[in-house]
């Protein structure tokens, strides 16, 4: 999760950066801000995951 957080944190740093003018490539802010999409949306998966399995124990144990 703290790494899902980091990449949160330094895409927001570039979107502020290339906002300010300090970096002038638009990709690389695309690329910051794809990065943390696709880390947190695949930290939500094991989220999903996880909580399937839970509810499948719990089912089969009653």
């Amino acid at each position: 999760m703290q790494s899902v957080n980091d990449l949160q944190t330094k895409a927001a740093d570039t979107e502020t950066s290339f906002l300010k003018g300090d970096i002038t490539d638009v990709h690389q802010v695309m690329i910051a801000v794809e990065e943390a999409s696709v880390a947190f949306e695949l930290l939500m998966e094991i989220r999903n995951k996880l909580l399937d399995s839970y509810q499948q124990i719990i089912r089969m144990s009653v």
